[in-house]
């Protein structure tokens, strides 16, 4: 049975009060005439954001920062959510992540903590000693399932490349299992799905006669879920960028066609985070629902791969319009 909308209506107040103090997309602009990066993380300060320093030398942290801007957005989600585990599929691809790392550290012998976050439905510690003791039950079921596969595979050949693939398919079928009741979660993640495969058709054209069998390889990548039928892409890919762009063209999706048309993978890569937020900015005007939690979080994701992108380029000594061309589109 559907979830009703009005479930949501304490927490759907809350987050439209809170959506105002998010950053725009003029505010990263002028980010971007910063002379540097102390300038740019005062003004991250003054737009509620804080601005992390590591203890020796007080030395802007990054990715620490990147970090505590989306894990408290989405702890608040779940946290106001009033039905438990619903957005607990913000979290998978993090706990995907983590799950490859620990399982081929566990074949190499090297410690995966510069790898993991600290932001999955699975702690680190506890994910470790999962991949340690073989007992996956802290995980979602397609995850766990695949896990335990993939601990069997890595014990008869000791190849950590069969890991990634089982793991990423299972992470979007356990998004899919657990936004089923919900239907615009539940677009959002088979949206999500296209956006994957559009990736992997691009990237896979892109290389050529690097692989033998180009069709044989994209097949290999794909996830169940989409609303584009996966033998669409594996046409597409036998006829090249223009016939991946037509595909898409012909499924609506225009801005992404025109991406693919670009030819460049940063291009392609920007198109389909914008394809995302113009989904999400649809909600702007729902009084009420789980849509309204999804675009928040959604937001607070755009949010930190914009800082990354102003910070990171500004620290290169890249030009201003350069970094503006680069930035996502934002939800407010």
């Amino acid at each position: 049975m559907p979830i009703a909308d009005t479930e949501f209506l304490y927490a759907s107040a809350l987050l439209r009060a809170k959506e105002g103090q998010g950053i725009s997309r003029d505010r990263f602009e002028r980010m971007a005439d910063a002379r540097s990066v102390d300038e740019i993380c005062r003004q991250l300060g003054e737009c509620g954001v804080t601005p992390v320093y590591d203890g020796e030398g007080g030395r802007f942290d990054l990715d620490r920062t990147l970090a505590s801007v989306w894990q408290e957005a989405a702890a608040l989600v779940r946290r106001l959510s009033p039905v438990k585990g619903l957005f607990d599929y913000l979290l998978y691809p993090y706990d995907a992540n983590d799950l490859k790392a620990c399982l081929k550290a566990s074949v190499s012998g090297e410690e995966p903590e510069g790898m993991l976050f600290a932001c999955g439905t699975v702690p680190p510690a506890d994910l470790k000693n999962a991949v340690k003791t073989q007992d996956f039950s802290a995980f979602p079921p397609a995850m766990k399932k695949a896990a335990e596969k993939a601990c069997e595979d890595l014990a008869k050949t000791g190849d950590p490349q069969n890991v990634d693939l089982p793991i990423d398919r299972a992470c979007f079928a356990d998004m899919l299992a657990s936004t089923e009741r919900e239907p615009f979660l539940h677009a959002l993640i088979r949206l999500r799905i296209d956006l994957y495969h559009v990736r992997c058709t691009a990237r896979t054209v892109r290389m050529g006669d690097a692989l033998p069998a180009p069709e044989a390889y994209l097949k290999r990548l794909f996830v169940f879920g989409g609303n584009i039928p996966t033998d669409e892409f594996s046409v597409a890919c036998a006829g090249g960028l223009p016939a991946l762009a037509e595909l898409l063209a012909r499924h609506g999706e225009r801005a992404l066609a025109a991406a693919v048309e670009n030819g460049t993978p940063e291009t392609l890569e920007r198109a389909c985070d914008d394809r995302l937020t113009a989904e999400l900015k649809k909600t702007k005007y729902l009084p009420f629902g789980a849509a309204v939690l999804a675009a928040y979080a959604g937001a607070a994701e755009t949010t930190a791969k914009n800082i990354r992108i102003v910070c990171t380029m500004k620290a290169s000594g890249l030009p201003a319009d350069l970094i503006r061309e680069r930035l996502r589109e934002c939800y407010v």
